[in-house]
């Protein structure tokens, strides 16, 4: 459903193609009019190449474009940059217990310093960012070993099973504004945020409703399983009820892209995600300095 007043409703579709594969539609609606603005294929098959541009960054970003399964190589490249930046910060620590000059750039020293001064500066400014941003996107590939660690200091229950849908001879299918109507008893506050339609015979509805202080705004854990012939409730998922290992596993999303914290926290994120650029421009720059001063000092 719209995000917000100027969004479109997204409408996501499956098509089988004569070659066996399956390509993913996406349409979109205008909510005041009911007319389709516009419709794009989404993915082909398997094939990462065929999404949209933003999709195919989204893949290149935590898979390297190198498949689902690979994404843990991803995820161990960004362990060891995790361990530079907490060595970078060791060395940073000021010695004499002057912390200002951590801080501080002096434009008008020689070039070597101002490059050793940046990147000193801002690796200390964006520091903690650096981290948490690390260790939420570590801990989302790596799920499944997150999950146990957080099973050990509190509950963590198992994705939710929605249940499966009973047919009844002669009795159509609840319409999709039923189940909602149906879930709304259950939520009575919150917006719509999606509503997932049964795929099988034996599939359910699943409608989730947001509520207004969830971190993430990009899916909702306010969900509700629907019997698609008897209207039944077979499954309520109710963030309110998350224990403290459930509520780490939903803030690792909105805490990694900043959303928790609305515009002004995804445009921190945005600059924290160039930060590594400067660092590391800077680090090999400093480098390269080192290494002609001591060329220079062997000859």
């Amino acid at each position: 459903m719209p995000r917000h007043s100027a969004s479109a409703v997204a409408i996501t579709y499956m098509v089988e193609t004569d070659d066996l594969d399956t390509d993913v539609y996406e349409m979109f609606v205008d909510p005041y009019t009911a007319k389709v603005k516009g419709q794009r294929l989404y993915l082909h098959g398997d094939k990462t190449l065929s999404q949209p541009l933003v999709p195919i960054i989204m893949a290149f970003h935590w898979t390297l474009l190198l498949g689902f399964n690979n994404a843990y190589i991803l995820g161990s490249i960004a362990i060891l940059i995790l361990i530079s930046i907490l060595v970078g910060l060791y060395l940073w620590w000021p010695r004499n217990g002057d912390w200002r000059l951590g801080f501080k750039i002096k434009w008008g020293a020689s070039p070597e310093r101002v490059i050793y001064d940046a990147h000193r500066s801002v690796g200390a400014y964006f520091s903690v960012f650096l981290l948490v941003t690390l260790f939420t996107g570590v801990a989302m590939i790596f799920k499944p070993a997150t999950r146990s660690v957080a099973g050990l200091f509190s509950r963590v229950r198992a994705d939710p099973d929605y249940g499966k849908s009973t047919p009844i001879p002669g009795r159509p299918p609840v319409g999709v504004d039923e189940a909602v109507a149906i879930a709304a008893k259950i939520f009575s506050d919150g917006r719509l945020h999606w509503v997932l339609l049964p795929s099988t015979p034996s599939g359910v509805y699943v409608v989730g409703k947001q509520s207004r202080d969830e971190p993430n705004r990009t899916t909702t854990f306010r969900n509700v399983g629907v019997d698609q012939y008897s209207g039944q409730v077979l499954y309520v998922q109710d963030r309110s009820a998350f224990t403290a290992g459930e509520r780490l596993l939903e803030w690792l999303f909105p805490l990694h892209t900043g959303e928790a914290f609305g515009a002004i926290g995804r445009s921190i994120v945005l600059v924290v995600g160039l930060t590594p650029f400067v660092l590391y421009v800077t680090g090999f720059l400093r480098w390269r300095q080192k290494r002609r001063a001591r060329r220079r000092a062997t000859d």
